[in-house]
């Protein structure tokens, strides 16, 4: 048995498709081999991932430097490395046509996606999975599983391989601090991070690590954060993989961060994830818990709980609203204009209830704060 899932999406869209391999493998035997078709870019979140036997990468950057005839030279030529693979079932966790069309061209007996919107193409599939509603991403992706009928045992959100070499030398303990996201509108006020840094190290003997990608717009951010904390957090201003950043964010005490991939890969590591949340919603985004079942963002909005992980949202009636900043500006007041004393007095609580063997976080799975 051969299964190929496909997500044409982000960093931390590929890896909460991962509970879907050991489920799988627990359905059709340790002989299934599973395939994943994503965004060339994608694919260091779940490198030399154990459960997995084949990438397939879609190199829509490069697609989009071509002409005409060379963007169907390089998609025919992805088509005939899936067909290749002998696929039996396709899973297509992506809306849209192109994963639509991708499914059919591979081949695969049994084509499982969401509803396309022509009439036409809805025939490309055999079943459908069900809108996602308020559910969580990993239940979502988890749907299209019980569509064929397969049992879910698990919900553990799984990486690829860490890397360790080539790591700068890090503080014995440390948070580990990503304040950034690829989109701008997610993020905190600059000087409110910085001082939410300072008191980290002031207050709680804490010092912080930053991180961000090697893109240039993140790298000022956070080099205008560190500029303004007194406390001298250690900068690493990209350079790294995302198998190394998971290795630096597996010896961390603490995460601290906003609504992004690295968000999703140290709450998978199992490391306390504080994200603050904005435009997002949390009940399809936040930090998922490997040791929970069920979901603890129940609400649109607020401080909410699942297991170690925990999301601070304004509460205000616009949040969440999906929009890039407030009426497209690329700008959150929810995320802009939270006090200080608000945002470190969940910080501060949860430092204290992520202390090691702290009995409150026990039956925290559905709870919310």
């Amino acid at each position: 048995m051969r299964i190929l899932l496909t997500k044409l999406r982000h960093i931390g869209d590929v890896l909460l498709i991962t509970p879907l391999f050991e489920n799988l493998k627990a359905h059709y035997g340790e002989d299934c081999e599973i395939g994943v078709l994503i965004n060339q870019g994608c694919e260091g979140i779940i490198q030399d991932h154990p459960l997995l036997s084949f990438y397939h990468l879609y190199p829509r950057a490069a697609l989009a430097s071509l002409g005409l005839w060379g963007r169907i030279r390089a998609e025919v030529a992805l088509v005939r490395e899936i067909r290749a693979h002998r696929y039996d079932i396709v899973i297509s966790l992506t809306e849209g046509e192109r994963s639509a069309f991708l499914a059919l061209l591979s081949g695969a007996k049994r084509r499982v996606g969401f509803e396309p919107k022509k009439g036409w193409v809805k025939r490309i599939y055999h079943d459908y999975i069900p809108k996602q509603g308020m559910k969580h991403t990993v239940d979502s992706n988890l749907e299209a599983l019980r569509v064929l009928g397969v049992e879910i045992k698990s919900k553990r959100v799984s990486l690829g391989a860490l890397q360790e070499e080539g790591l700068p030398e890090l503080p014995s303990e440390f948070v580990h601090i990503h304040p950034v996201s690829r989109w701008l509108f997610k993020c905190l006020d600059d000087s409110l991070v910085a001082q939410i840094i300072d008191r980290l190290w002031n207050e709680r003997g804490l010092r912080s690590v930053i991180t961000c990608s090697d893109d240039e717009e993140e790298k000022r951010r956070c080099e205008r954060i560190a500029s303004f904390a007194h406390s001298e957090p250690l900068l690493i201003l990209g350079g790294l993989s995302l198998p190394k950043i998971a290795a630096l964010n597996q010896k961390a005490r603490f995460f601290i961060g906003v609504d992004t991939a690295i968000m999703h890969l140290s709450a998978a590591n199992g490391t306390p994830t504080l994200a603050f949340f904005g435009p997002s919603g949390a009940f399809h985004w936040g930090p998922w818990d490997n040791e929970c079942l069920e979901s603890g963002y129940q609400r649109r909005s607020g401080i909410q709980t699942m297991g170690k992980h925990r999301v601070y949202q304004d509460s205000r009636e616009c949040v969440p609203c999906g929009q890039d900043g407030c009426g497209g500006s690329k700008r959150s007041e929810c995320l802009l204009e939270i006090p200080l004393e608000s945002a470190w007095s969940v910080v501060s609580d949860f430092i204290h209830s992520s202390k090691p063997n702290n009995r409150a976080l026990e039956g925290l799975c559905k709870g919310l704060v």
